[in-house]
């Protein structure tokens, strides 16, 4: 399909010439055929290059909130007008009042604000004694500084905060034995395999398939948050009904297409009375300790204790995760997909279309001679 994409100049200088030989000239013809190329080509590029793009999360926390007060200042402006023949340039000041405002930062991407409410839930949570900023603001009358509260370290004040990056990854569309078989959106839903949780106000669920504990949850989110950023690391717990085996972990893992770089997936089969009858995790890391003895650990502890592993997931992640760097796919060669190669044709085509056109309408005949 790609072939006929890059011949369809040359198809549509023989049609031009068939039919509209006497308004066709021959630099006209090289024009077609080199500008079509180039466009072709850089189409191509370009849906190869985003067929490769893939989202992945990243977990973080927030380490600071800020209050800053209300402030104001003198600022100069000029007012020009008619001055017998000349004109004359006024010059005044008025009074600019900055409003007071909330703000959170956090160890993923800086100072963001927030509303008063979040500010006085965070507040709450940190418990932390506020602590003076002098801005050290040229004021006018109402000097402006700020209140700031920091994170502590503890977990019981740890506040996650989640966000979502594009980033290449090079098995994507490719036919490579990294490659899994696509399942299809509705076949998933079928089968009863997950989608990944959206990241809402900056929060992201890692936890699915059950009704975890509050406790179990913050520790995964501390887990992620905490160590998310230092050690690219990124988990998700995925409980399914037993019964289903652990088979179904496998088109879970071919349905994430092996996960992203930075994730841990773990998959456990739970029954009814919350036992944990079958565990399989997955990740891309080349020394994969934590899979192997994850599933051990769930050996050991068949009642779903998620708080527990939490922990233990703390002790291990910092001396035994190593996230797979995707640049050592870079030899891979990826795959447009049917409906990639179809755009680049008709693409393709309508540039032809317009250049054709140009080219029968414009003021220059066979002979490159203007036409009268």
């Amino acid at each position: 399909m790609l072939i006929i994409a890059f011949a369809l100049p040359l198809l549509t200088i023989a049609i031009l010439y068939f039919f509209f030989k006497k308004e066709v000239a021959l630099w006209e013809s090289a024009v077609l055929i080199l500008s079509s190329v180039v466009f072709t080509l850089a189409v191509y590029l370009i849906t190869k290059d985003v067929s490769q793009n893939d989202t992945e999360y990243y977990g973080g926390y927030v380490k600071e909130i800020r209050h800053y007060d209300e402030w104001n200042e003198l600022q100069r402006r000029t007012h020009t007008y008619p001055c017998g023949k000349s004109t004359c340039t006024q010059v005044y000041y008025v009074t600019v009042t900055h409003p007071q405002y909330w703000s959170m930062t956090t160890n993923l991407d800086g100072e963001h604000r927030i509303s008063e409410e979040t500010f006085n839930k965070y507040k709450k949570r940190f418990n932390t004694p506020k602590v003076f900023i002098e801005m050290h603001r040229h004021y006018h009358t109402k000097d402006g500084d700020a209140q700031a509260h920091y994170w502590d370290k503890r977990h019981a004040s740890f506040i996650p905060y989640a966000t979502q990056h594009r980033y290449k990854n090079p098995v994507k569309n490719s036919n490579s034995i990294f490659k899994y078989s696509d399942i299809k959106k509705d076949s998933a839903k079928v089968l009863g395999l997950f989608e990944y949780p959206e990241v809402k106000n900056c929060r992201q669920r890692y936890i699915l398939g059950c009704k975890a504990t509050k406790r179990s949850i913050d520790q995964i989110d501390f887990v992620n948050g905490f160590y998310g950023k230092k050690y690219e690391f990124h988990t998700f717990i995925l409980v399914f009904p037993a019964e289903k085996g652990e088979e179904i972990s496998e088109m879970q893992k071919g349905y994430w297409q092996g996960g992203n770089k930075n994730e841990f997936v773990v998959c456990l089969g739970v029954d009814s009375a919350r036992h944990v009858k079958w565990c399989n995790a997955f990740s891309w890391s080349d020394t994969p300790w934590l899979d192997v003895q994850t599933r051990s650990w769930f050996t050991e502890h068949d009642s779903l204790d998620l708080y527990s592993y939490g922990r233990w997931l703390e002790k291990n992640v910092p001396n035994r995760w190593e996230r797979k760097h995707f640049s050592d796919f870079n030899y891979i060669h990826s795959e447009l997909t049917t409906a990639d190669k179809i755009i680049i044709l008709v693409l393709t085509f309508v540039f032809c279309l317009g250049m054709s056109i140009w080219i029968v309408t414009n003021d220059y005949d066979e002979n490159h001679r203007l036409r009268k």
